[in-house]
């Protein structure tokens, strides 16, 4: 007779991760590839000065200006302001094997490229996921194995409605 439990039941008896890191998702979002879908930014074009909100769980809604000129692929930028905080970001393209640019962010902290820059609560900046590191996870990573099944199907249904 086995005494020890199986691995099927050690697994449901974890418990998720303690909430002693911030989570990402309680803050804003900066992805580039989906400014471009909602018309925020245009690949190779100077798009002006452009309203954007965010309708954040953490700070409720958040009313910001961006502004971008990609008319340079070696030297572009994209500019958000929000309140009184404003943060110019490098951006850089890179040639594709069967033609075509891939845009992407220059991280301000790491010097590393991203489609996506985040800028969690309390943070002053938006930066990659690289760069925040160990201080920040995903909302996903604070539930427990059958909760996180579950959020992904939430999560999918709502992120295929918002595309």
């Amino acid at each position: 007779m086995c005494l020890r439990p199986c691995d099927s039941e050690r697994r449901n008896r974890t418990m998720p991760r303690t909430r002693s890191r911030v989570c990402l998702q309680d803050g804003l979002r900066l992805d580039l590839n989906r400014l471009a879908r909602k018309g925020f930014i245009k690949f190779g074009t100077n798009i002006g000065i452009r309203g954007i909100v965010w309708n954040n769980r953490f700070w409720g809604e958040v009313v910001g200006i961006i502004s971008a000129d990609m008319t340079d692929p070696h030297d572009s930028w994209l500019g958000i302001q929000i309140g009184e905080s404003t943060q110019r970001i490098t951006l850089v393209s890179r040639s594709r094997h069967f033609g075509g640019r891939q845009w992407f962010f220059v991280c301000p902290a790491t010097d590393r490229t991203a489609t996506v820059l985040w800028k969690p609560p309390g943070a002053t900046r938006f930066c990659s996921r690289k760069a925040w590191g160990r201080q920040v996870a995903y909302a996903s990573q604070f539930l427990d194995r059958d909760s996180r099944a579950h959020y992904q199907n939430q999560f999918a249904a709502m992120f295929s409605r918002q595309s």
